[in-house]
């Protein structure tokens, strides 16, 4: 089954890229406070094709939904009375909206509406799955509505990269980094978790994780610059492309 992606760029680290930093002088070490909300960071998904489907199936019903057209079809149409129970919808729960627009749908961009949360939750939804259906196809040549460049707008914000993975492509390794109550920093293959034993407390792999020494903890930190954390900061996340073993 293919793989698709949704991708921003991680730093590459490799036995050639540890070579071209000899002698790099890192900047200041920052300080890591537990993690915020940060609606404009950006995120690497990576999936198969089918739950990429999936998420463009759902998340078009949602947005319809809010604009309007509360049928529900690409979720209902796996009922073989998903016709009529759309129509119920329609007819029953359409009426009890209140769309703040004198017409019977928000457009994809949402300015016909004077409620702002309606508007911006619909021109996101249709950046969404816009971005996916037209990745799609575009990849397989539909040549169908969601062919070509795909509308954007203030409120539905930056387009989604979507993409098929390229296996010749590096591979990315997830790595978390924490700082024991002596302030020793490791690195882990899985996000840590505090555990309490009986001779004090440290962080721990979760299921099926391991660790990386302090010493080689510390080679990273100096490589790629990552923050120096204490007892009570939250596990810090990093990722790393690794070239594929043929």
């Amino acid at each position: 089954m293919n793989s698709l992606s949704i991708s921003t760029p991680l730093p590459h680290y490799d036995e050639e890229y540890t070579k071209a930093l000899q002698g790099y002088q890192p900047k200041e070490k920052k300080t890591m406070k537990k993690t915020e909300y940060t609606p404009k960071r950006k995120w690497r998904i990576e999936c198969t094709e089918e739950k990429l489907r999936l998420i463009a199936d759902m998340v078009e019903d949602v947005t319809r939904f809010l604009g309007g057209q509360p049928q529900m079809m690409n979720c209902l149409m796996l009922f073989p009375n998903g016709r009529k129970i759309g129509e119920h919808m329609r007819d029953n729960v359409r009426p009890m909206m209140d769309l703040g627009c004198d017409c019977d749908c928000v457009g994809w961009d949402g300015r016909n509406t004077t409620n702002k949360y309606v508007r911006k939750e619909v021109a996101q939804g249709y950046a969404t799955y816009k971005s996916i259906l037209s990745a799609l196809a575009n990849e397989y040549d539909w040549h169908n509505v969601h062919s070509g460049t795909v509308l954007t707008c203030e409120e539905g914000g930056e387009l989604m990269n979507v993409r098929p993975v390229d296996d010749s492509e590096p591979e990315v390794v997830d790595y978390w980094t924490a700082t024991d109550p002596d302030g020793k920093q490791y690195a882990f293959l899985s996000k840590p978790v505090r555990r309490q034993w009986a001779n004090g407390s440290g962080w721990d792999p979760s299921a099926g994780g391991s660790y990386i020494g302090e010493e080689g903890t510390a080679m990273l930190i100096e490589l790629l610059n990552l923050p120096n954390l204490t007892w009570d900061d939250e596990p810090y996340k990093f990722s790393v492309l690794k070239s594929r073993r043929q």
